[in-house]
């Protein structure tokens, strides 16, 4: 039983190591797509936050936050909403659906 336990440590730390490259390149793939992205679109906002929040769980949550911002980011590139009228100037654009955002509308205007 002894000599099996170095190896065990091994494939262990292989793991580990395995674990936080795959972590480093999934946030290394958010940041390029969050620097691609204007800083106030959707795709901006789901991925900073994904980032903060990817950073504050545990290391096993991590990737599932990361490609979950990604999904998500990729899904408000592709959504384009139905406009009954033109928004008037100075209205900001909608969101994409489910996502709570803060907006600055116009003063002379109210939601």
């Amino acid at each position: 039983m002894r000599f099996l336990w170095p190896g065990l440590v091994v494939l262990v730390m292989a793991g580990c190591a395995d674990s936080s490259r795959r972590d480093a390149d999934l946030a290394g793939k958010v940041r390029q797509a969050l620097v691609a992205k204007t800083p106030d679109s959707d795709a901006a906002v789901i991925l900073a936050a994904a980032l903060a929040d990817a950073d504050a769980a545990s290391a096993d949550k991590r990737p599932e936050i990361l490609e979950a911002a990604l999904n998500r980011a990729a899904e408000s590139r592709s959504f384009t909403p139905t406009f009954e009228a033109p928004l008037p100037e100075g209205w900001p654009a909608p969101s994409l659906p489910g996502l709570i955002r803060i907006k600055t509308y116009p003063a002379l205007r109210a939601a």
